[in-house]
């Protein structure tokens, strides 16, 4: 008996919370989502630039 109180103790944070967890994922988004919207940003200027470098590059092998 002590060893099931103890188990249902120990194994209470592995359950669902109160909320659920759709309540928690959207909270998280909601609280940094400029964070993730700088974030994706920067990647996707970073991809540009590299991306404009190679057609760069490319049109002035074909010139030569």
């Amino acid at each position: 008996m002590i060893m099931n109180g103890l188990s249902t103790y120990m194994m209470g944070f592995e359950q669902e919370p109160a909320q659920g967890w759709n309540y928690w994922r959207w909270y998280f988004i909601k609280e940094h989502l400029s964070g993730i919207l700088c974030g994706a940003a920067i990647i996707f200027v970073l991809f540009g630039l590299v991306l404009y470098g190679w057609v760069e590059l490319f049109k002035n092998l074909k010139k030569h």
